[in-house]
């Protein structure tokens, strides 16, 4: 019993869904239907009428009847055939075939859609034949103007175009028969046709107006400034070349070139190919600029030319002068030393260098008496003579404050030598007087050694030629040593005078059994081996043993009271 009411309640809703969603498409179908009566009321009909009287033709005109037939077709068939369907859906929506009647009102729908599109592109292409129409119109009453003002400008300043004015008319005439035929397709209402003409007539007329914009400079330039420049360039290098002057190249061939190029400029201009004049103006500026520059830089030349040729004279006898005078300088110096560093070498090489540039110079000279090089490239030459007699001269210079140094080495030397010899003996003497059974057979050997230096370095200094760099190592050799022999000398004698203390102290406890054995051991030491130092430790800790302190106490006294003599 539940399940029948359940599904009569179904039903019921189903059959209550169905009727609403017809009674929509109904009202959606009308509403659909006024607005068709909407598009209805557009007066498209009388903007064709009102187009029809612009005299349309060709493909304009073909564009208009296919405007005018898609509009016939709407009002004849498509008005109707919506009102058609929206009966039928209407009609239909009395039934409960929702189906049947929701893909009506979609056709219903799609085709108020296109309707409304086609009615749009309609007036659309209307709105564009108008406005192409009175842009024509407009244009023609522009270039009229346009043409006239600038033949006018032509006519008026023909001398400010030189042979650019005749095909500058040229252009203009081809301009106005090509307005003429814009004129004749506007009037006749061909604007689709007149639309390309007009196209191609902006360009065109564009290009002439910025033609006649840069051809006046381009021209003056022509007529005014190369000649001028040609007839100074002529005049400078004809004076230059009467004086004597040389030039890498040809004036006259450069300036034949230049002419050439001008009148690559003027077959340009008169063919109206403003890149090509461009390009071939900018050829013949740098080749005026480059004549100018290459006439200045030889007439400033070859004032410096002269100057410098006085210059190098006096710096080649300098450098000579210097180069001699060091030569008897290390003349002297070898006969009392013997030269290690090259200095007879490099002297002799800068006397064949000053030869090598005193040559080159006499050739540079001959070139210019000659006439046979540009003053620029002498002119060079020079710089590069004065660099290496630059750096000559102070290599000469450098050497002679070197070797001006030897004799004063030299006597340093001697007189470290006298000193070491001093100081060797005064080591010798003070250790003779000294309390001790001998020397220890180290610190012997490294006297003999320094003693045997210092005799080295004081035959080296005496003989007849002597070797400096030598000397000066066997001097530094002995300094080395002798800091070391004094260094010990002064250690042997500080322990030697030292021990004597101690073992005199010491004797004052001979009762003491510590004692009498460090003293029995320590007497070894110090008369068999030489070697005090051992002997001051031995000591040294026995009475430490006995009296703390007394061994430091004894040490530093024995210090404070005696100076080392070394």
């Amino acid at each position: 019993m539940v399940w029948v009411l359940i599904i009569s309640i179904i039903l019921f809703l189903t059959y209550l869904a169905a009727i609403l969603f017809q009674r929509s498409f109904a009202r959606r179908s009308n509403e659909i239907v006024d607005a068709k009566d909407k598009l209805a009321q557009i007066n498209v009909r009388q903007a064709l009428l009102d187009a029809r009287k612009l005299s349309l033709t060709g493909k304009s005109l073909h564009d208009y009847q296919r405007l005018e037939a898609d509009y016939n077709d709407i009002e004849n068939s498509k008005f109707l055939h919506i009102e058609q369907l929206a009966n039928s859906v209407v009609f239909d929506a009395r039934g409960l075939n929702v189906f049947k009647t929701r893909e009506e009102f979609n056709t219903l729908d799609a085709t108020l859609q296109e309707t409304q599109a086609k009615i749009k592109d309609i007036q659309d292409g209307l709105e564009k034949l108008n406005e192409v129409d009175q842009e024509h119109r407009k244009a023609v009453d522009e270039l009229r103007v346009r043409y006239d003002r600038l033949r006018k400008k032509i006519l008026a300043e023909s001398f400010k175009y030189g042979p650019a004015a005749e095909p500058l008319e040229n252009v203009l005439s081809g301009l106005e028969d090509n307005f003429a035929k814009f004129v004749k397709l506007t009037e006749s209402g061909d604007h689709s046709a007149a639309t390309d003409v007009y196209e191609r007539l902006r360009v065109e007329t564009n290009d002439l107006e910025k033609k006649m914009i840069d051809i006046p400079p381009l021209y003056d330039k022509l007529v005014n400034r190369y000649p001028a420049n040609f007839k100074e360039l002529q005049s400078g290098a004809d004076t230059l070349t009467k004086r004597g002057f040389v030039f890498d190249a040809d004036p006259n061939v450069v300036i034949s070139d230049m002419k050439k190029s001008y009148q690559r400029i003027s077959d340009s201009l008169k063919a109206l190919n403003l890149k090509k004049t461009t390009e071939a103006q900018a050829v013949l500026e740098v080749q005026i600029k480059t004549l100018y520059d290459t006439i200045d830089n030889e007439f400033g030349a070859e004032y410096d030319v002269k100057k410098n040729d006085r210059k190098l004279s006096g710096e080649l006898a300098h450098v000579r002068a210097q180069n001699q005078e060091l030569t008897l300088e290390i003349d002297r110096l070898n006969q009392r030393f013997i030269l290690s560093h090259s200095e007879v070498e490099d002297t002799r090489g800068w006397a064949e260098q000053i030869k090598s540039v005193a040559a080159q110079n006499d050739g540079n000279v001959k070139r210019w008496r000659e006439k046979k090089a540009p003053f620029t490239a002498l002119r060079q030459t020079q710089l590069g003579l004065f660099k290496q007699l630059d750096q000559i001269s102070k290599n000469q210079r450098d050497l002679y404050v070197t070797i001006s140094s030897y004799p004063q080495v030299f006597d340093d030397l001697k007189r470290i030598s006298l000193q070491y010899a001093g100081e060797l003996s005064n080591i010798r003497r003070v250790l003779e007087q000294v309390d001790m059974p001998g020397l220890p057979a180290d610190y012997r050997l490294q006297f003999i050694s320094v003693q045997d230096e210092i005799k080295s370095l004081n035959e080296m200094v005496a003989s007849a030629r002597v070797n400096l760099d030598d000397a000066q190592r066997q001097a530094h050799e002995v300094t080395t040593d002798l800091a070391d022999l004094k260094s010990s000398s002064s250690e042997l004698y500080v322990n030697a005078n030292l021990a004597v203390e101690l073992i005199h102290y010491a004797n004052r406890y001979v009762d003491r059994q510590e004692i009498i054995s460090a003293l029995q051991q320590a007497r070894l030491y110090y008369e068999r081996d030489l070697d005090y130092s051992r002997t001051v430790d031995i000591v040294g800790r026995a009475l430490n043993q006995v009296e703390a302190g007394s061994y430091r106490r004894l040490r530093d006294g024995y210090v404070n009271r005696n100076q080392t003599p070394f």
